[in-house]
């Protein structure tokens, strides 16, 4: 314990050791559990709060992540109170995919390791939707990685919300632009789980093309530059085999009425395989 520098102490039961990031609704920051010697990663929630005293946010982001126990998606350790805020404990991991990205450029190489991150991905999607989950910000600084054991986990679940029957109004003011699917562009706000779908094939042109695919400064020129993608077909095809082509453009095509639901996930898992232990 003495090999980590001691600042602010969580609760008498954690300390913090370093900010390491920003999530949807609060700052996270690597900490050290006292009880168990254990790194955690300890996010204090931003004040957003209700009549009871306590944000919404917080609370969506607390009961999903006790729903959703899977080895593809990080665990909730512990919820606690220190003076008026509201921290959560999750479990720690070392980098998120963006970064190692920016760090392992040859990536776009390694045809195993991608399928690898695919197939970790798709499954905690999958396990999401079959909850009836949406994630609603699937991006690489939101999938983290455990680089001991390339496991890859969905984390920041700020902005997931649970779907109802029937479907409601959700803000469109969701997902980072880059990853945004087109119905959500277009100021749909009667959307559901395919919007994981398109976000998750955003992510995996990104990882083969080494950037991402879709680069727009506003929402209506990212929705040009999705038309025009359509158009000239993809700018990575010399990339990709012909089953890799079709099941990107099955991830993300512009009428979401055919986008995969979880059940069709499975299928894509079948896709990218079981990678090698």
């Amino acid at each position: 314990m003495d090999q980590y520098p001691r600042t602010e102490k969580i609760a008498d039961q954690y300390y913090r050791i370093q900010k390491i990031g920003e999530g949807t609704y609060g700052a996270v920051y690597k900490a050290i559990n006292l009880l168990t010697n254990q790194i955690c990663a300890l996010k204090k929630i931003r004040a957003d709060q209700n009549d009871d005293g306590v944000s919404w946010s917080a609370i969506r982001e607390i009961s999903i992540l006790k729903e959703m126990q899977h080895e593809n998606i990080v665990k909730l350790q512990d919820v606690l109170q220190h003076g008026e805020s509201l921290w959560i404990a999750l479990e720690y991991l070392d980098m998120d995919l963006k970064k190692y990205m920016d760090s392992h450029p040859t990536i776009v190489k390694n045809l195993s390791m991608i399928k690898r991150f695919m197939h970790q991905m798709l499954s905690g999607i999958a396990h999401c939707h079959s909850h009836r989950i949406m994630h609603r910000d699937l991006k690489p600084a939101n999938l983290l990685l455990d680089c001991h054991t390339n496991t890859l986990k969905l984390a920041d679940f700020g902005m997931a919300r649970a779907i109802q029957i029937p479907i409601r109004a959700y803000s469109h003011e969701v997902v980072t632009l880059g990853y945004r699917a087109p119905e959500i562009l277009l100021g749909l706000q009667n959307y559901s789980l395919p919007v994981d779908v398109w976000s998750a094939g955003c992510i995996f042109a990104e990882l083969l093309r080494g950037e991402p695919l879709f680069s727009g400064s506003s929402q209506i020129s990212h929705l040009f530059r999705i038309f025009r993608c359509y158009v000239q077909y993809l700018s990575f095809k010399h990339v990709l085999s012909i089953e890799q082509k079709k099941h990107v453009l099955f991830m993300m095509p512009t009428n979401s009425r055919f986008k995969y639901s979880f059940l069709c996930l499975y299928q894509l898992l079948v896709f990218v395989g079981k990678p090698a232990m």
